[in-house]
């Protein structure tokens, strides 16, 4: 019988419920909560919840709290729609679920209608808390699928593909984001200024070399550039100040003589020149892991954190010996390691090995300003919620990680199941909660309840974030941002080229939003930036992550 899951999220007010603590030796991670009962229903926990950490949170209601969307993976015959029994793999689509809060810091759980996800998505390889769009390549079985863009609480379909990893970057420094697939080699669709992608042309049996790298999918389409590269996931960043963001990525599982020429053997990592979005010569490849005998380890996920990359390998669904995170410095424009650690658990699972750690989550969960690593294990660290405390990697302030060792989740109810541990700010006081989810069923909302905890949400822009948006000289524009710890008051700026271009407004009450006319004589251009600060401090600020357009 399938095993129902429950979710909790964190809350700071004890009038809910019982209060649960245990002494911290974080003093910014509580570990006292208080619990309300959740609302709605999930599926099963095994198989769309055990396996995989994919979310992302973001405020979809508009309420001032954080809400969460969840990309469940499955792996079995788990259809909330037709299933193809055709397919040479066993295929199943389901719909994304969208954690929606509720004023008394309960949440709501509801499927996200539009198009659904088949076996699993793309890791999602941005910050947890995601400004800018939200797109992820859908779907690793014997067939392309279509990617899933999420507009509002509805998923679209974006370019077909037979995917493993995705990312958004420029890659032509036009101020409109591109999508770039990887799957055994890399295509690139270029962005067309509507939140959509140029869908290039479709693809077709014996293209050889001009493919990338893992055969022929009957309707797949090829982007704008395609790259037999080997590349499993990757990841883009401008590492020679010409705007033109260099690739970088990691070796697929079980790599072919071709890709061992080509990228390096075993979750070896690569980068590759920008030459003005048009090609992507080799520069360096930088060493892989050790090989293990199921064929891994390979690269499942390549993150910035700033400026440092962060490479998360695996060594395939049914091995758990290897989940190894190395960071890279791109001091000088060059990849250095300066971290290499393995983020599995320690406590024996049904296979006879060690528990899986999943790909991380970048949050700042301890309210320093630097982002840590929240990452969920299959079982468990050690095979229950109580020890889920393993899975936090605090950042020391220069990028680097230690393990948590306070157990914050020991007292909080049903510790002694399974679970999963999800970040969220659940109410409007900032300090970081956590969704819960458990395996037998019930599902509620624990919420810190402060104590030593400072205030974690920072001040945070939401919109302008760049990449797809174009503003129009003389129309009014909303500016919206996370309120934060920003104080009572803010300043806007307008950037250009990453210089000061004008004032937006010297002071404005620190409520989120603030109307903005865009003037008349503007400078056209596609590489601007807002920024915001808070007048009291000038270290609570945020950008826009992206340059976006204004033009006459």
């Amino acid at each position: 019988m399938k095993r129902l899951f429950a979710i909790a999220v964190l809350l700071i007010t004890s009038c809910f419920g019982l209060a649960f603590e245990f002494a911290s030796a974080e003093p910014n991670i509580s570990s006292s909560y208080s619990f309300v009962k959740g609302k709605g229903k999930l599926p099963s926990w095994e198989p769309y919840f055990n396996d995989h950490n994919n979310y992302v949170a973001r405020d979809w209601n508009k309420d001032g709290r954080l809400d969460v969307m969840a990309f469940p993976s499955t792996h079995g015959q788990h259809c909330d729609g037709p299933c193809d029994l055709d397919d040479l793999h066993v295929t199943f689509y389901h719909s994304p679920f969208v954690f929606l809060s509720n004023a008394d810091s309960s949440y709501t759980v509801k499927k996200v209608p539009g198009t659904k996800i088949n076996n699993l998505t793309a890791e999602w390889s941005g910050d947890f808390i995601a400004k800018g769009p939200i797109i992820l390549g859908n779907g690793y079985t014997a067939k392309a699928n279509r990617a899933l863009i999420i507009k509002g609480l509805k998923s679209t379909p974006g370019p077909k593909h037979a995917w493993h990893g995705s990312a958004l970057a420029d890659i032509n420094n036009d101020g409109i984001l591109d999508l770039t697939a990887f799957s055994s080699g890399t295509t690139i669709y270029l962005g067309n200024g509507k939140g959509g992608f140029y869908p290039g042309k479709r693809g077709k049996p014996g293209r050889g070399n001009s493919h990338p790298g893992h055969g022929y999918y009957k309707g797949e389409t090829l982007g704008a550039i395609s790259l037999h590269n080997g590349a499993n996931d990757g990841t883009f960043l401008d590492l020679d100040g010409d705007g033109y963001p260099e690739m970088i990525t990691g070796v697929t599982w079980k790599p072919s003589a071709r890709t061992i020429v080509v990228a390096g053997n075993y979750a070896a990592v690569t980068v590759w020149q920008n030459k003005a979005g048009k090609s992507f010569p080799k520069i360096r490849r930088l060493p892989g892991l050790k090989p293990l005998e199921s064929g891994g380890p390979a690269v499942r996920l390549v993150m910035l954190n700033g400026k440092d990359v962060i490479v998360w390998s695996e060594c395939g669904d049914q091995c758990v010996e290897s989940n190894i995170i190395r960071v890279y410095s791109t001091t000088g424009g060059k990849l250095r390691l300066k971290q290499k650690f393995e983020t599995r658990g320690i406590n024996k699972d049904l296979q006879g090995g060690v528990t899986r750690g999943q790909p991380p989550r970048l949050v700042d969960l301890n309210c320093d300003g630097h982002k840590d690593l929240a990452t969920n294990h299959f079982r468990n660290y050690k095979g229950n919620l109580a020890s889920q405390h393993g899975g936090i990697w605090l950042n020391k302030g220069n990028g680097t990680f230690r393990q948590l060792k306070t157990p914050i989740f020991a007292n909080i109810p049903k510790s002694h199941l399974q679970g999963a541990v999800i970040p969220v700010y659940a109410n409007a006081d900032h300090l970081m909660d956590w969704i819960v989810i458990y395996e037998d069923g019930t599902f509620g909302t624990l919420v810190a309840r402060g104590g030593r905890n400072g205030i974690c949400s920072r001040v945070s822009l939401i919109d302008p974030n760049g990449g797809y948006q174009k503003w129009k000289a003389r129309k009014k524009y909303v500016i919206e941002w996370n309120p934060g710890n920003a104080g009572t008051y803010v300043k806007i700026q307008l950037f250009r080229k990453g210089k000061h271009y004008r004032w937006i407004t010297k002071k404005t009450r620190n409520d989120g939003k603030h109307a903005w006319r865009v003037p008349s004589n503007i400078a056209n251009s596609a590489a601007y930036k807002v920024k915001i600060t808070s007048t009291k401090n000038k270290k609570l600020t945020d950008s826009s992550d992206n340059n976006f357009t204004i033009t006459k």
